[in-house]
This record gives structure tokens, C-alpha cells and sequence, in this order.
């Protein structure tokens, strides 16, 4: 199920995945955001799938706790090497002595030619050793061989910009100067926006239509919107969703 939520979130909002592992209190993925919508990606993902695992465990609450935690990784120089410490986790921690025999990963994926998901990329990085039948056999030594040389997973921890000195200096200037925007007071920035309470009124519109509308286009919060048209805010979430999807399905015949 999750990995079904996985592939359903990166066709909505335009994700491929490089890899991914599934542990037991949490997970990790190597994502390539293509329309730089990773958090809501990641927000369709976590909290679709929390739905799901409190309604199968009869429980309720956070299944996930805090918001997740990401880096910005330099494909060039570290695209392999993020990979490999993903799909080595299992091993590290003493699940399994070969991470082909961990069932929730990349690598058994990208290792089983024909079961690879359309939202899963496997080709990209195995095209990094070459070609031919024993393909997938080199890429097998290469992860192993990981288990001896010293683990990334402290500077992924750490480090929120992960590549060469250029890149690393090249997006931290970039997250220096967005650092620096001098933040417009919200109350300035809500003074000019239509009131809810005019927005949800509007008999002549579709009620879903509405919500997102006041969502996407009046900048209120969902749960504001949830609390007046008196539904939940999954709800409204899905509703904003498909207005989303709508929209981007115009602009693509327009183009």
C-alpha cells in the first residue's frame, strides 16, 4: 500500500523515484522533484497512507512524526553514493545480511529486470556501468563494497546541501539570498483577499470548486476552509488535489 501511495503521488505531482527502502519505524527515498512540488508530494504521500494505517489498526493520531527531513543532493557526484547507503540500510541494521533478501527496497527492484514500477526509475543509474547481461551484476558489487567503506548517513543528517564544493557553494548562495527576502507581515499580505465567509457563499459554484478556489487562489488554510463548509480537511486536501490536477490538465491542452 504504501508503495502503491508512492507511485500514485509521483504521477500526481511529477516525482521519479531513484530509490527507495521501507524500515520498520520509517523510510527513506531518493527523489527527483520535475515540477518542484516535493512537499506536497511528500504531504499526499504521508498523510494518505496515515489514513489508510489508522483505519486498517483501528488507531488515530500522527502516524509520521514532524515533517520530513530532506537534502539537496548533486546528481553527478552523489547520485550513487546516497543510493547505495538507501539500499544498504536494511543490512546496517542487522535485518539481513544481502540487501537483496530485504523485500522493501530499490535494490531487489532495480535487480528484477521485468518489476520495476513506471514511477520507479531503475535504467538511469544502472546505465552508469555500462551495458550488457552483467549489468545488474556489477551494480550488485558496487553496493556490497558499500558495506565497507564509511557511511554517508551522518552527512545526510547533517548536511541539508550534499555535492561538489561548486555545487555546494553555488545553492547555498541561492538559499543565503532567499534567506534575506524580508518577509511582507501576513496581515498586509491576507488585506487584499476575499473573505471566506464570501467565498464559500457562492451558491452558483460547485462547493469543491469553492474550497479550492479559496485554497489555491485566496491563500486561506485548509483547515479554515474545512472548519467553514463544515467537512474534513482530508477532504478539502483531495478536493484542492483534483482542482490542482484539473488545471494542470488545461494548461497542457492549451499548450
Amino acid at each position: 500500500m504504501f508503495l502503491r501511495t508512492l507511485g500514485i503521488a509521483c504521477e500526481r505531482y511529477g516525482g521519479i523515484c531513484h530509490a527507495f527502502c521501507l524500515m520498520d519505524n520509517h523510510y527513506h527515498v531518493l527523489m527527483e522533484s520535475c515540477e518542484g512540488r516535493l512537499s506536497r508530494l511528500m504531504q499526499h504521500l504521508n498523510g494518505t497512507y496515515g489514513r489508510w494505517f489508522n483505519i486498517k489498526r483501528d488507531r488515530c493520531g500522527h502516524l509520521f512524526q514532524g515533517r520530513f527531513k530532506s537534502s539537496l543532493i548533486d546528481r553527478e557526484s552523489y547520485l550513487m553514493e546516497v543510493t547505495r547507503y538507501i539500499e544498504l540500510n536494511p543490512c546496517r541494521a542487522g535485518l539481513v545480511s544481502h540487501p537483496g533478501e530485504w523485500r522493501w527496497s530499490s535494490f531487489r527492484a532495480r535487480m528484477e529486470q521485468d518489476s520495476a514500477e513506471r514511477w520507479f526509475e531503475a535504467q538511469q543509474l544502472l546505465t552508469r556501468f555500462g551495458s550488457g547481461d552483467d549489468v545488474r551484476r556489477r551494480y550488485e558489487s558496487f553496493v556490497l563494497a558499500g558495506l565497507q567503506r564509511k557511511e554517508i548517513g551522518s552527512r545526510l543528517r547533517r548536511q541539508s546541501i550534499l555535492g561538489t564544493p561548486e555545487f555546494v557553494a553555488r545553492h547555498a548562495v541561492r538559499a543565503k539570498d532567499r534567506s534575506k527576502i524580508q518577509r511582507v507581515p501576513r496581515m498586509q499580505t491576507q488585506a487584499a483577499r476575499r473573505a471566506l465567509e464570501e467565498l464559500v457563499s457562492n451558491a452558483a459554484i460547485d462547493h469543491r470548486t469553492l474550497a479550492a478556489k479559496a485554497v489555491l487562489d485566496h491563500g486561506h488554510s485548509m483547515s479554515d476552509v474545512a472548519r467553514r463548509m463544515k467537512v474534513h480537511h482530508t477532504t478539502i486536501g483531495r478536493w484542492v488535489d483534483e482542482e490542482e490536477q484539473r488545471r494542470k490538465g488545461s494548461d497542457c491542452a492549451l499548450q
